[in-house]
């Protein structure tokens, strides 16, 4: 055993023995610092970082009548390996009878049949996924050089900070003790190739792990290369995330006596089985101090909760939750019926939002979806209409309005990473609210409304395309205007044949939605075109706002553009003034110049070789783009189809046209592409020739935007 600074307490015994005095020292062993033990580094999580329990690919099994997991529960089995719980969320039951029973209140993932399902699997892969790198980034390779400060035993010592290494551990003669020395940022990992036991046969067997001095439970790990067996007896409180390469069992069928695990059970290749066990994985509020987020000794695990972790609201009598301090962050939240919380900073949501209470108040406050995962606010997830002052969108996979109910935001909602989509929702910015941050690949998917008097472009897009639409200052403040993008052809809902007077064609490839939903004022309107998804774009000057009025396609003028034509078209076109027709809009053209089809040709080349015709050519910016028949002609009138070449999203083409067929040589050969959209309709590019018998000759048309 490796020990440095043994502290003892000194304490003198008088002892009178036939008048003698004798004195005696004993010692009494309070702190061990082992000279040896490395740093700890605490792992990353990830989705783990929500889970209570999960049972690798074996399931989870509950035996007791009141067991409750705060936090979620999975495993990458079938929904049928999870037995005796019921889903907090949702409320779907996996088998349960009436002497197992058992809360996951933060949700239960597990793969098919029902109650599992594609997406429920879908997460417990990925947990599995994180939770084994999370095992392999504690184990002695990743953090060498642990100590072994009893042969094993762990009972009766009180440790501080950094890595322990045992062939097996045992916490069976007494309580562990864990001394973080005033640092909240302290970890332990313990790190055993066999089994962990916690506990001894017998109603006095139940053994604990106790947090001093500012010491967490979330920075506590254990690193389990077998079993793990935790109190078999029943009673006793565990700390930690136990990861465990086998099974891991709380108590034993029969016991009622409560079993605390204040941490995680994550088991990789087997499963977890429970008998009347309480898991916290999340803190949950207790108002003891003050109403203050911030303030530590409000929480059950007596720290701040932090990004990866679950949030529990409970109601509790007096201190509801504030979060009005700088910024706070947690992975899920979860408040229960009665209970209230209000923001008035910064709130960052990692998870997901579960409001049984229906007193979330965040009109003066800033809400972040800054989740990995894809992210729901549901309906009616805040008070006031559910109205947030700040709603900032950072999630790359994407945020979603669930249920039936529109968002309001009375200040700012920034798009800083990822789509909101909003469904048959709406998001609705009210007036003086403004919106930022939009991008190609930022933007709302969806319905958005303004409110107010003030000019706004509405930050739509749909299949990555971001395709904003604009609007002048309307005249009321109660006035709105609600948008949306469609990236497909208007044809046949809204027929493009259908063309009133100064329009030769209107757009394939895409179209909005821009409807007066209160109010009687008249805007102009402004649409933004792109190469990516707008089509060929070549002269800007015959470029038209097309509005359809019911019946046509009618021409709402060009009042003036923006951007640019060349390789990478971009900019906008507005319309006449104050419009008072409003639905569908797109793109027109006056004439034939702008082929508004889903294409750029960048270049266009004819070599004659050998006999042979090498065509060469590049596209970019193909949507929706079927195929290229490549036309020939001896003439400069007459053109056949020689070859077909389906389009491949953009990049270089080549054709070789052997000329030996030909049953005459002209003294110039011509050559086309005829450009066919997904619907039928095409265009052509410009012409280029050879001259067959001749000098080598190369004609290329660079560049060549259709």
């Amino acid at each position: 055993m490796k020990q440095l600074n043994l502290k003892f307490k000194h304490i003198c015994y008088l002892i009178n023995t036939k008048k003698t005095w004798l004195f005696v020292i004993a010692a009494l062993f309070t702190t061990f610092i082992f000279a040896q033990a490395p740093k700890a580094f605490a792992p990353v999580l990830g989705n783990a970082a929500s889970f209570a329990v999960f049972g690798g690919n074996a399931g989870i099994t509950n035996q007791g009548v009141n067991t409750i997991t705060h936090g979620s529960i999975g495993t990458v089995a079938a929904s049928t390996f999870i037995t005796g719980f019921h889903d907090g969320v949702t409320g779907a039951v996996y088998t349960e009878t009436g002497t197992n029973l058992g809360n996951a209140t933060g949700g239960i993932y597990a793969n098919v049949p029902a109650p599992g399902t594609a997406t429920t699997f879908s997460f417990a892969s990925l947990t599995f996924t994180d939770a084994m790198a999370a095992f392999n980034s504690i184990s002695p390779a990743a953090q060498p050089g642990g100590i072994d400060p009893n042969a094993g035993e762990l009972g009766g010592l009180t440790l501080t900070p950094g890595v322990y290494k045992a062939v097996t551990f045992n916490i069976t003669n007494l309580d562990l003790t864990l001394d973080a020395q005033g640092d909240p940022n302290a970890v332990w990992v313990f790190q055993t190739s066999a089994a962990l036991t916690v506990g001894k046969p017998g109603p006095t067997g139940a053994r604990s792990v106790k947090m001093i001095n500012g010491g967490l439970a979330r920075n506590v790990f254990w690193y389990v290369g077998s079993a793990a067996t935790i109190n078999s007896a029943g009673g006793g409180e565990m700390t930690g995330t136990i990861i465990s390469s086998a099974n891991i069992t709380f108590s034993t069928a029969g016991n009622a006596v409560q079993t605390v695990l204040n941490g995680r059970a994550l088991s990789l290749n087997a499963s977890v089985t429970m008998v009347n066990t309480t898991v916290n994985a999340c803190d949950t509020w207790t108002g003891l101090t003050s109403n203050a987020w911030s303030t530590a000794t409000n929480w059950s695990t007596g720290g701040v909760p932090v990004s990866s972790e679950e949030v529990l609201i409970p109601n509790v009598s007096t201190n509801q939750p504030v979060v009005s301090s700088s910024t706070s962050s947690l992975h899920n939240l979860t408040l229960y019926t009665g209970s209230a919380l209000t923001v008035t900073s910064t709130l960052q949501v990692g998870g997901f939002i579960n409001n049984l209470g229906n007193n979330f108040a965040a009109t003066s406050g800033t809400i972040v979806m800054n989740g990995t995962i894809p992210q729901t606010i549901p309906a009616n997830t805040f008070t006031n209409f559910n109205t947030v002052q700040n709603l900032i969108i950072n999630n790359a996979i994407g945020v979603a309005l669930g249920g039936t109910g529109n968002i309001n935001v009375s200040n700012l909602f920034t798009l800083s990473n990822g789509l909101l989509t909003t469904g048959n929702n709406i998001l609705i910015i009210n007036n003086n609210a403004t919106a930022g941050g939009a991008s190609a690949a930022r933007y709302v998917n969806g319905n958005v409304r303004k409110v107010g008097n003030q000019a706004f472009t509405f930050p739509v897009g749909m299949s990555s395309r971001y395709a904003p639409i604009s609007i002048s200052a309307p005249t009321n403040a109660s006035d709105h205007f609600t948008a949306s993008y469609v990236a497909t052809d208007p044809d046949p809902m809204y027929p493009r044949s259908s063309l009133g007077a100064g329009l030769n064609k209107v757009s394939s490839t895409e179209y909005w939605q821009l409807n007066r939903t209160n109010g009687v004022s008249n805007v102009d309107v402004t649409l933004s075109f792109d190469g990516t998804r707008s089509g060929g774009i070549t002269t800007l000057a015959d470029l038209r706002v097309a509005n359809w009025n019911g019946t046509t396609w009618i021409n709402q003028g060009n009042t003036g553009t923006t951007g640019n034509i060349g390789n990478n078209p971009a900019g906008t076109v507005k319309s006449n003034p104050a419009l008072a027709v409003f639905g569908p809009f797109t793109f027109g053209s006056s004439t034939a110049n702008n082929s508004l089809l889903p294409l750029s040709l960048l270049s266009f080349s004819a070599q004659l070789l050998n006999n042979n015709t090498n065509l060469a050519w590049e596209t970019t910016n193909e949507v929706n783009a079927s195929h290229f028949n490549v036309q020939r002609s001896k003439g400069v009138t007459s053109f056949n189809t020689v070859g077909t070449i389906n389009t491949k999203g953009g990049g270089n083409y080549t054709y070789i046209d052997n000329l030996s067929t030909l049953t005459s040589t002209a003294s110039s050969i011509f050559y086309r592409l005829q450009i066919v959209d997904n619907n039928g309709d095409f265009t052509y590019s410009k012409t280029v020739a050879v001259t067959p018998n001749t000098t080598t000759k190369s004609v290329r048309i660079f560049p060549n935007p259709v």
